[in-house]
Protein backbone atom coordinates (compact mmCIF):
# COMPACT_ATOMS: atom_id res chain seq x y z
CA UNK A 1 0.00 0.00 0.00
CA UNK A 2 1.83 3.18 -0.89
CA UNK A 3 0.35 6.43 0.64
CA UNK A 4 1.76 9.84 -0.56
CA UNK A 5 3.15 11.84 2.95
CA UNK A 6 3.02 15.85 1.18
CA UNK A 7 0.57 15.86 -1.17
CA UNK A 8 0.45 16.46 -5.34
CA UNK A 9 -0.41 19.93 -5.53
CA UNK A 10 2.66 21.03 -3.29
CA UNK A 11 5.26 20.99 -5.56
CA UNK A 12 8.75 20.76 -4.39
CA UNK A 13 8.63 20.63 -1.15
CA UNK A 14 11.65 22.88 0.43
CA UNK A 15 9.58 24.86 3.27
CA UNK A 16 7.01 22.01 3.71
CA UNK A 17 5.77 22.37 7.21
CA UNK A 18 4.38 18.85 8.85
CA UNK A 19 0.25 18.64 10.02
CA UNK A 20 -1.26 16.20 13.24
CA UNK A 21 -2.09 14.19 10.40
CA UNK A 22 1.27 13.76 8.33
CA UNK A 23 2.40 12.61 11.71
CA UNK A 24 0.13 10.05 12.22
CA UNK A 25 1.15 8.39 8.76
CA UNK A 26 4.93 8.40 9.87
CA UNK A 27 4.20 6.47 13.00
CA UNK A 28 2.07 3.78 10.62
CA UNK A 29 4.15 3.64 7.79
CA UNK A 30 6.50 0.89 7.78
CA UNK A 31 8.82 2.38 4.98
CA UNK A 32 9.20 5.94 3.77
CA UNK A 33 10.76 7.09 0.14
CA UNK A 34 12.23 10.56 0.32
CA UNK A 35 13.89 12.39 -2.85
CA UNK A 36 16.96 13.28 -0.38
CA UNK A 37 19.37 15.74 -1.18
CA UNK A 38 18.18 17.85 1.45
CA UNK A 39 14.91 18.17 -0.02
CA UNK A 40 12.87 17.09 3.01
CA UNK A 41 14.39 18.91 5.67
CA UNK A 42 11.39 19.01 7.70
CA UNK A 43 11.37 15.49 8.20
CA UNK A 44 14.84 14.96 10.00
CA UNK A 45 13.77 15.11 13.58
CA UNK A 46 9.99 14.79 13.21
CA UNK A 47 10.59 11.21 11.68
CA UNK A 48 12.35 10.12 14.67
CA UNK A 49 9.66 11.56 17.12
CA UNK A 50 7.03 9.85 14.93
CA UNK A 51 8.30 6.21 14.25
CA UNK A 52 11.78 5.18 15.23
CA UNK A 53 11.74 1.92 13.64
CA UNK A 54 10.92 3.44 10.13
CA UNK A 55 13.09 2.49 7.30
CA UNK A 56 14.12 5.38 5.02
CA UNK A 57 14.90 4.64 1.80
CA UNK A 58 16.59 7.71 0.24
CA UNK A 59 16.08 8.18 -3.61
CA UNK A 60 19.25 9.94 -4.01
CA UNK A 61 21.67 7.93 -2.34
CA UNK A 62 25.24 6.93 -3.53
CA UNK A 63 23.77 8.45 -7.30
CA UNK A 64 27.25 9.86 -8.61
CA UNK A 65 26.87 12.81 -11.67
CA UNK A 66 25.27 15.02 -9.24
CA UNK A 67 25.09 19.06 -9.66
CA UNK A 68 25.53 21.69 -7.24
CA UNK A 69 23.24 24.10 -6.29
CA UNK A 70 22.66 26.47 -9.54
CA UNK A 71 25.72 29.81 -8.49
CA UNK A 72 22.65 31.70 -10.18
CA UNK A 73 19.80 30.89 -7.82
CA UNK A 74 21.16 32.53 -4.55
CA UNK A 75 21.34 35.94 -6.57
CA UNK A 76 20.10 38.22 -3.67
CA UNK A 77 22.25 37.13 -0.58
CA UNK A 78 20.55 33.66 0.23
CA UNK A 79 23.60 31.33 -0.92
CA UNK A 80 24.65 30.49 2.93
CA UNK A 81 21.03 29.88 3.73
CA UNK A 82 20.25 27.76 0.66
CA UNK A 83 23.63 25.80 1.08
CA UNK A 84 22.90 24.94 5.06
CA UNK A 85 18.90 24.86 4.60
CA UNK A 86 18.52 22.41 1.44
CA UNK A 87 21.97 20.89 1.00
CA UNK A 88 25.21 21.44 -1.00
CA UNK A 89 23.69 19.31 -4.37
CA UNK A 90 20.71 20.11 -6.44
CA UNK A 91 18.36 17.75 -5.40
CA UNK A 92 15.54 17.96 -8.61
CA UNK A 93 16.79 14.76 -9.96
CA UNK A 94 13.21 13.59 -10.95
CA UNK A 95 12.86 16.57 -13.66
CA UNK A 96 15.01 14.68 -16.35
CA UNK A 97 13.94 11.24 -17.22
CA UNK A 98 17.66 10.33 -17.16
CA UNK A 99 18.45 11.21 -13.41
CA UNK A 100 14.86 9.88 -13.10
CA UNK A 101 15.57 6.42 -14.20
CA UNK A 102 18.50 6.61 -11.91
CA UNK A 103 16.57 7.40 -9.13
CA UNK A 104 13.48 4.46 -9.87
CA UNK A 105 16.26 1.72 -10.03
CA UNK A 106 17.85 3.37 -6.96
CA UNK A 107 14.44 2.91 -5.01
CA UNK A 108 13.87 -0.77 -6.29
CA UNK A 109 17.16 -1.94 -5.50
CA UNK A 110 16.58 -0.24 -1.54
CA UNK A 111 12.91 -1.81 -1.79
CA UNK A 112 14.38 -5.26 -2.35
CA UNK A 113 16.65 -5.30 0.51
CA UNK A 114 13.42 -4.68 2.68
CA UNK A 115 11.17 -6.51 1.02
CA UNK A 116 13.66 -9.26 -0.51
CA UNK A 117 10.23 -11.55 -1.19
CA UNK A 118 9.28 -8.83 -3.41
CA UNK A 119 12.48 -8.65 -5.25
CA UNK A 120 12.14 -9.28 -8.68
CA UNK A 121 8.56 -7.73 -9.34
CA UNK A 122 10.43 -4.90 -8.03
CA UNK A 123 13.50 -4.81 -10.06
CA UNK A 124 11.34 -5.85 -13.46
CA UNK A 125 8.92 -3.07 -13.12
CA UNK A 126 11.89 -0.48 -12.56
CA UNK A 127 14.30 -1.92 -15.29
CA UNK A 128 10.91 -1.21 -17.72
CA UNK A 129 10.19 2.20 -16.10
CA UNK A 130 13.95 3.13 -16.31
CA UNK A 131 14.56 2.10 -19.84
CA UNK A 132 11.09 4.06 -21.09
CA UNK A 133 12.60 7.39 -18.91
CA UNK A 134 16.34 6.54 -20.62
CA UNK A 135 14.96 6.72 -23.77
CA UNK A 136 13.04 9.70 -23.85
CA UNK A 137 16.45 11.09 -22.09
CA UNK A 138 18.49 10.27 -25.37
CA UNK A 139 15.32 12.16 -27.60
CA UNK A 140 16.37 15.27 -25.48
CA UNK A 141 20.04 14.89 -26.06
CA UNK A 142 19.74 13.96 -29.76
CA UNK A 143 17.10 17.29 -30.00
CA UNK A 144 19.63 19.71 -27.96
CA UNK A 145 22.19 18.59 -30.52
CA UNK A 146 19.83 20.72 -32.85
CA UNK A 147 18.33 23.51 -30.49
CA UNK A 148 19.41 26.91 -32.65
CA UNK A 149 19.45 28.99 -29.39
CA UNK A 150 20.66 27.32 -25.20
CA UNK A 151 20.81 30.07 -23.43
CA UNK A 152 17.25 30.56 -21.02
CA UNK A 153 15.76 31.39 -17.63
CA UNK A 154 14.26 29.49 -15.19
CA UNK A 155 12.10 30.10 -12.17
CA UNK A 156 13.99 28.50 -9.88
CA UNK A 157 17.14 25.72 -10.40
CA UNK A 158 14.65 22.95 -10.75
CA UNK A 159 15.45 22.25 -14.46
CA UNK A 160 19.54 21.74 -14.15
CA UNK A 161 20.09 18.60 -14.75
CA UNK A 162 17.24 18.89 -17.73
CA UNK A 163 19.62 21.11 -18.83
CA UNK A 164 22.51 19.26 -19.03
CA UNK A 165 21.30 16.33 -20.68
CA UNK A 166 19.45 18.98 -23.47
CA UNK A 167 23.01 20.89 -23.41
CA UNK A 168 20.99 24.01 -22.76
CA UNK A 169 22.39 26.58 -20.34
CA UNK A 170 20.89 28.51 -17.33
CA UNK A 171 21.93 31.63 -17.47
CA UNK A 172 19.79 32.93 -14.28
CA UNK A 173 16.56 32.07 -12.20
CA UNK A 174 14.12 34.27 -11.32
CA UNK A 175 13.92 32.87 -7.55
CA UNK A 176 16.37 31.68 -5.21
CA UNK A 177 13.29 29.31 -4.07
CA UNK A 178 10.25 29.03 -4.90
CA UNK A 179 7.96 31.86 -3.38
CA UNK A 180 11.31 34.45 -2.49
CA UNK A 181 10.16 36.85 -4.91
CA UNK A 182 13.53 38.85 -6.52
CA UNK A 183 14.82 41.88 -5.17
CA UNK A 184 14.37 45.15 -7.54
CA UNK A 185 18.30 45.33 -8.04
CA UNK A 186 18.06 41.70 -8.74
CA UNK A 187 15.45 41.97 -11.22
CA UNK A 188 17.93 44.83 -13.15
CA UNK A 189 20.48 41.69 -13.44
CA UNK A 190 18.26 39.78 -14.77
CA UNK A 191 16.65 42.43 -17.36
CA UNK A 192 20.23 42.58 -18.24
CA UNK A 193 21.15 38.98 -18.23
CA UNK A 194 18.44 38.24 -20.85
CA UNK A 195 20.13 40.84 -23.11
CA UNK A 196 23.73 40.01 -22.43
CA UNK A 197 23.17 36.07 -22.71
CA UNK A 198 20.77 36.24 -25.50
CA UNK A 199 18.18 34.04 -23.85
CA UNK A 200 15.67 32.09 -25.66
CA UNK A 201 12.72 32.00 -22.73
CA UNK A 202 12.07 31.95 -19.72
CA UNK A 203 10.63 29.19 -18.44
CA UNK A 204 8.25 28.86 -15.70
CA UNK A 205 6.74 26.40 -13.33
CA UNK A 206 2.89 25.54 -13.30
CA UNK A 207 3.31 24.55 -9.57
CA UNK A 208 3.82 27.78 -8.53
CA UNK A 209 2.58 31.83 -8.75
CA UNK A 210 4.75 34.22 -10.97
CA UNK A 211 4.69 36.31 -8.51
CA UNK A 212 2.61 38.56 -10.06
CA UNK A 213 3.80 38.11 -13.67
CA UNK A 214 7.33 39.18 -13.05
CA UNK A 215 8.72 36.32 -15.33
CA UNK A 216 6.04 37.89 -18.24
CA UNK A 217 7.31 40.93 -17.22
CA UNK A 218 10.95 40.78 -17.96
CA UNK A 219 10.20 38.13 -20.99
CA UNK A 220 8.33 41.05 -22.56
CA UNK A 221 10.77 43.35 -21.55
CA UNK A 222 13.84 41.88 -23.40
CA UNK A 223 11.86 40.49 -26.36
CA UNK A 224 11.48 36.86 -25.19
CA UNK A 225 8.62 34.17 -24.05
CA UNK A 226 7.78 33.17 -20.69
CA UNK A 227 6.55 29.73 -21.39
CA UNK A 228 5.29 26.55 -18.53
CA UNK A 229 7.29 23.81 -18.60
CA UNK A 230 6.06 20.89 -15.82
CA UNK A 231 9.23 19.57 -14.08
CA UNK A 232 6.50 17.02 -12.66
CA UNK A 233 7.01 17.82 -9.23
CA UNK A 234 3.11 17.33 -8.88
CA UNK A 235 0.53 15.39 -10.68
CA UNK A 236 -3.24 14.35 -10.24
CA UNK A 237 -3.40 12.12 -7.19
CA UNK A 238 -4.05 8.71 -8.82
CA UNK A 239 -1.96 9.54 -12.18
CA UNK A 240 -2.02 6.96 -14.98
CA UNK A 241 0.75 4.87 -14.78
CA UNK A 242 2.34 6.87 -18.40
CA UNK A 243 2.20 10.61 -16.29
CA UNK A 244 5.49 11.26 -15.97
CA UNK A 245 6.54 10.23 -19.26
CA UNK A 246 3.71 12.12 -21.15
CA UNK A 247 4.61 15.13 -19.25
CA UNK A 248 8.36 14.63 -20.37
CA UNK A 249 7.29 14.42 -23.79
CA UNK A 250 5.19 17.70 -23.57
CA UNK A 251 8.01 19.33 -22.45
CA UNK A 252 10.45 18.37 -25.01
CA UNK A 253 7.79 19.37 -27.61
CA UNK A 254 7.91 22.79 -26.25
CA UNK A 255 11.59 23.10 -25.55
CA UNK A 256 11.62 22.33 -29.57
CA UNK A 257 8.84 24.90 -30.48
CA UNK A 258 10.47 27.47 -27.99
CA UNK A 259 14.42 26.79 -29.14
CA UNK A 260 14.31 25.83 -32.56
CA UNK A 261 15.68 22.97 -34.33
CA UNK A 262 18.98 23.07 -37.37
CA UNK A 263 17.79 21.78 -40.12
CA UNK A 264 18.85 17.76 -40.47
CA UNK A 265 21.51 17.36 -42.60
Amino acid sequence: AVELLVQPNVGCPHDYVLTPQDMQRLADADVLVVNGLGMEGFLDKAVRQANAKLKIIDSSAGIDQLLPRHADSAGDGQEGHDRHEHGQYNPHLFADPKMAAVVVRNIARQLSEHYPTGRDRFITNANALADEMEKLGEEYRKAGQRFERRAIITQHDVFDYLARTAGLAVVATVQAEPGQPPSAARRLQLSDKIKSEKVAAIFVEPQYSDDGGLAAILAQAGGVQAIPLDPVATGPADPPSDYYLTQMRRNLDTLKAVLGQKPQR
